[in-house]
C-alpha cells in the first residue's frame, strides 16, 4: 500500500539518495513517485505553495498531510520506520557515519549549483572564478571522503555511502572533468563494491 509520496526528478542526486534508501530499506512499495522538475528561473508556484515553500526536491508528503523537506530527514525517517541500521543508533561510529554523510552532502551541493552556473545561467553572465572555486571545493571534499572512507560499512551501505555513491555517480553523469577517481582507490572500491546492487543499477542517473 501507497502511503507516502516523494516528489523527486530522474537526475537530482539528493532525491536518488532517498529512492536508494527506500530500496535498501525495503519500503518502495510504500512510496508513490511524482516527478517534479525544480531550477532556478522556474516559478513553481503551486509546489512552494502546496508542498515545499523552499522549492527544493527531494520532498516527502506523508499519510497525515506533514511534509518532510530534506534528503536526509527523509532517509532517516524511512530509516526509523522501517527499524533499519543505515545510521548507526549510537557511539562513535554513529557521529563518524553522520560526519561523512555531512562531507558527502556538501560535495552534491556544490556540484548540483555548479550544473546550474554552466548549463541555466545565460553564458554572458556566468562567473569563471566561482565555478573554479566549486571544483576546487569538490576535489578537496573527495580527497577528504578518500581519506574517511574507512569510517563506513563497505559491506552493506549505510546512509553515508549512499550518499557517496549518489554525488560521485552525479559527477560522472554532470562533471566527468571532475575526474574523481584518480587517485582514490578507496572511493574506486567502494563505488565498485555498491554500484551493481539493485538499488543503485535501477536509480542510476540517465537510467
Amino acid at each position: 500500500m501507497s502511503d507516502l509520496t516523494l516528489y523527486h526528478a530522474g537526475p537530482s542526486p539528493f532525491a536518488r539518495k532517498v529512492r536508494v534508501a527506500a530500496i535498501e530499506l525495503g519500503t518502495m512499495q510504500r512510496i508513490t513517485l511524482v516527478e517534479q522538475h525544480v531550477a532556478p528561473g522556474k516559478e513553481n508556484a503551486a509546489y512552494a505553495r502546496d508542498t515545499n515553500p523552499l522549492k527544493r526536491i527531494p520532498a516527502m508528503r506523508l499519510e497525515d498531510g506533514c511534509t518532510l523537506l530534506d534528503s536526509g530527514l527523509i532517509c532517516t525517517y524511512l530509516n526509523e520506520q522501517a527499524n533499519g541500521t543505515l545510521v548507526p543508533a549510537g557511539g562513535d561510529i554513529r557521529w563518524q557515519v553522520l560526519n561523512v554523510l555531512a562531507v558527502a552532502d556538501g560535495l552534491t551541493e556544490l556540484a548540483v549549483a555548479m550544473r546550474y552556473e554552466t548549463a541555466v545561467r545565460p553564458e554572458d553572465k556566468r562567473w569563471d572564478a566561482w565555478s573554479d572555486d566549486q571544483r576546487e571545493k569538490i576535489v578537496n571534499a573527495l580527497d577528504w571522503l578518500e581519506a574517511h572512507a574507512d569510517d563506513i560499512a563497505h559491506d552493506v551501505p549505510d546512509l553515508a555511502g549512499i550518499a557517496i555513491v549518489c554525488a560521485l555517480d552525479y559527477l560522472d553523469f554532470r562533471h566527468p572533468a571532475v575526474g574523481w577517481r584518480e587517485g582514490r582507490d578507496k572511493l574506486v572500491a567502494l563505488h565498485a563494491g555498491f554500484a551493481d546492487r539493485e538499488s543503485f543499477a535501477s536509480t542510476a542517473p540517465g537510467g
